[in-house]
């Protein structure tokens, strides 16, 4: 553990000292009591996650987030995608196993899920895809044309 960390820790630490002698031997009010406990509580917080990380730097961790396409799908929300022409054909080849039949979107960028194997999303029964287009802005692949209606 880094010496700022560490220094970090044993500060918390006597604070946490000094919160439990406020509430066991001290007379202070109800509120001030309650006020104290919520603070010794979030310290305990703060001090299990630096000592967990150790550190405390919390930068370069990334989150996943769901996309509007993920949560429609797994929700059962309708998508209109519109000028869908307009969008890189290699996105919209992502689409292509998503909308065959029984069709499940892969999201290798997420990595693997608890299992090990890479998370796949199937669509919920109400999820319903739209695209608009309007030709004169290009065309889209004859693959995503046959798994439409026009």
């Amino acid at each position: 553990m880094k010496e700022e960390t560490a220094l970090f820790v044993k500060k918390l630490e006597n604070l946490h000292s000094i919160w439990r002698v406020l509430c066991d031997n001290v007379t202070i009010s109800e509120n001030i009591r309650q006020f104290v406990l919520k603070l010794e509580e979030e310290g305990r917080v703060l001090l299990t996650a630096v000592k967990k990380e150790g550190t405390l730097n919390a930068g370069g961790k990334f989150e996943w987030v769901d996309s509007v396409l993920v949560k429609c799908l797994q929700d059962g929300h309708w998508l209109v995608i519109d000028n869908v022409n307009l969008c890189s054909p290699a996105v919209l080849d992502r689409l292509n196993a998503l909308l065959e039949p029984n069709g499940t979107l892969a999201i290798s960028e997420r990595g693997v899920g608890e299992d090990g194997k890479m998370i796949e999303i199937k669509p919920h029964k109400n999820f319903r895809l739209f695209l608009t287009m309007d030709p004169k802005n290009g065309e889209i692949s004859r693959a995503m044309r046959n798994r439409g209606v026009e």
